[in-house]
C-alpha cells in the first residue's frame, strides 16, 4: 500500500484527488495547498468519495507554501511518500482571457508551450 502525496488541489489535483482515494493500491493521501480552509474541506469532501466507495483511505492535509523551500522539504522528509503528484501551478487556465486581445492571441499561438513550464 502507497503514500501519496498530492501538492495542488486546484482543478486538476481535486479530480486527482477523488480518484486516489478510492484506489485500493493507496492507503494514505497527504494533501497540500496553499489555503489551508479550501483545502481541508476539499480533503474532508474526497473522505465522503472514499467512504461511498466503500474505501477505508487515510486523508490527510496539510497548508503548504511551495515558495519556502525549506519548509516544502521538511514537510516531504515528514510525510515520506512513495508518490508525488504536483499540480500547483502559478498560472491559471483562465488567466490569458484576462488580457488585452493582442497578447491574449500571441499566448493562444503559442499552443501547449505555455503551460509546459
Amino acid at each position: 500500500m502507497a503514500t501519496l502525496m498530492l501538492i495542488g488541489l486546484g482543478d486538476l489535483g481535486a479530480v486527482i484527488l477523488d480518484l486516489a482515494a478510492r484506489q485500493a493500491c493507496i492507503s494514505r493521501i497527504v494533501a497540500a495547498s496553499r489555503n489551508a480552509d479550501r483545502g481541508t474541506a476539499r480533503v474532508n469532501l474526497a473522505r465522503l468519495t472514499a467512504i461511498a466507495d466503500a474505501r477505508d483511505t487515510t486523508l490527510e492535509f496539510v497548508a503548504l507554501d511551495l515558495h519556502n523551500r525549506e519548509v516544502v522539504a521538511e514537510t516531504i522528509r515528514r510525510v515520506n511518500p512513495d508518490i508525488i503528484v504536483h499540480t500547483a501551478t502559478m498560472q491559471s487556465w483562465w488567466a490569458p482571457d484576462l488580457l488585452p486581445e493582442t497578447q491574449k492571441a500571441l499566448i493562444a499561438s503559442a499552443g501547449f508551450g505555455v503551460w509546459l513550464p
